[in-house]
């Protein structure tokens, strides 16, 4: 099932055709000075988020020839907003905009801009009427995941009372869990490339995939864990063990994989897998982030299962990149492996979002192998 960095790699001929690079994305104008990336498109081209600008938290997109564009927010106040996923062609974007006080989700394209997603749902003749945040979508757009029915104060996972959803042909969709009731909570966390499958974390930490052909259908339980990442080609699953504080990773063929805990951090955040479950990024951290949010106790990092972890710093400026005093919190990968990009703090000690260009397959082939053993050493 999993092959390993230097295999996968090694036949990228895409990545022959770029020398190694860095860039941070800058931020929109005026308002504190930040940026955060949270998706891009599958070829690299396109990176979207939120940065502060003079409006206030603003949705960007960012490409190579035009840098960050701000994308606008829905009508109403208080301005907030965030593009949350991108479309494999880079032409579709959906988010979260703020009217009144409430989160809702917007789709975007070039030609209509920004458009509020559908909030409401009709069951037996009642009409419930929902916030909403749109969270990831399918390559081609044409399916959409979030959550609805929660507070500002609930974004970051499931609460009693969210709802699990998903858009398609201009409609929102709930996904209710078997056993899970009006006040049971529940979102999507991640949808398959084509759409197909879905998949489903509850505020009790039970994790479902769920696709129109099959239904429902429960994943392993990790005692205390959650769900929350998925391969595009629905064959790996990731997650969290709180008890041992490390992420795994999940198949029918090959069960659970737990990623080891390198010496020297207390704590293992897997945060995005390739199309087929080969490579996984996320984050290593020091207890010590939790009593000061100092980035500095947290680095990104890139996984296969016969090489483990690799620092993305070391993978950097072992191709000969000076970083220039950056410091990388968190990474994720393109669909090829050739273009790596995420968050970090810059050497003016801004959060900037990143991205960096992965050098011709023998180079980096030689680099993985000298970082891995040099990350060894250090820990």
């Amino acid at each position: 099932m999993f092959k390993s960095v230097s295999m996968y790699l090694s036949v990228f001929l895409s990545a022959s055709l770029y020398a190694a690079s860095f860039q941070g994305l800058g931020d929109l104008p005026g308002g504190p000075v930040y940026s955060e990336a949270w998706s891009m498109s599958a070829d690299g081209s396109t990176i979207v988020g939120s940065s502060g600008s003079a409006n206030g938290q603003e949705a960007f997109l960012w490409t190579a020839e035009e840098g960050m564009v701000p994308l606008g927010d829905l009508p109403g106040t208080p301005f907030q907003s965030g593009a949350t996923s991108v479309s494999s062609d880079g032409f579709v974007i959906v988010g979260f905009g703020n009217i009144a006080g409430k989160y809702k989700a917007f789709h975007y394209t070039n030609d209509n801009g920004i458009t509020e997603l559908p909030s409401s749902v009709t069951v037996n003749n009642q009409t419930y009427n929902y916030s909403t945040i749109a969270t990831g979508m399918s390559a081609d757009g044409s399916v959409i995941i979030g959550k609805a029915n929660f507070t500002t104060a609930q974004f970051g996972g499931p609460n009693q009372s969210d709802k699990a959803c998903y858009w398609s042909d201009g409609q929102l969709h709930l996904l209710t869990p078997p056993g899970y009731g009006s006040f049971s909570g529940a979102q999507t966390e991640a949808v398959s490339a084509n759409g197909s499958t879905i998949l489903i974390r509850t505020s009790y930490n039970n994790g479902y995939i769920w696709s129109e052909s099959n239904g429902f259908q429960e994943l392993p339980t990790v005692p205390r864990g959650f769900w929350y990442s998925m391969s595009g080609d629905a064959t790996v699953l990731g997650g969290y063990d709180p008890t041992a504080r490390t992420s795994f990773l999940w198949s029918e063929n090959t069960g659970l994989t737990q990623i080891e805990l390198p010496e020297g951090w207390d704590e293992n955040k897997i945060s995005y897998i390739n199309t087929d479950g080969s490579l996984a990024t996320g984050s290593l951290v020091e207890d010590e982030y939790y009593s000061t949010f100092n980035p500095q106790y947290m680095k990104a990092y890139l996984w296969d299962e016969i090489d483990g972890i690799h620092l993305v710093e070391d993978i950097l400026t072992g191709n000969g990149i000076d970083l220039l005093g950056w410091h990388l919190t968190s990474a994720a990968i393109s669909s090829d492996g050739s273009i790596l990009y995420g968050n970090g703090v810059n050497p003016h000690g801004f959060e900037e979002a990143w991205i960096a260009i992965i050098p011709e397959p023998a180079t980096l082939l030689l680099t993985l192998s000298g970082a891995w053993i040099a990350f060894r050493r250090r820990n």
